[in-house]
């Protein structure tokens, strides 16, 4: 979790420091590929006998059900 956090920090800086939009997109995407990446592999060493696709899914399902959301909002 630690390492998922310090690539997530490397894209907020470059998202907030790297001035030029072309290559802060550039830098952005890269960095949200690899939290991606690292994302996924952690979730087959977790749950390995469930895609991370369905594993996302079901979260999603069971999200749609609870009758609140963020801040209290009712749905």
């Amino acid at each position: 979790m630690l390492h998922l956090h310090s690539l997530i920090s490397e894209v907020l800086e470059s998202y907030r420091k790297v001035k030029d939009p072309d290559e802060m997109r550039g830098a952005v995407f890269a960095g949200l590929c690899d939290v991606i990446a690292y994302a996924w592999a952690c979730m087959r060493v977790v749950t390995p006998l469930r895609t991370p696709t369905l594993v996302i899914e079901e979260i999603l399902t069971k999200n749609r059900e609870r009758g609140y959301r963020h801040g209290g909002r009712r749905t």
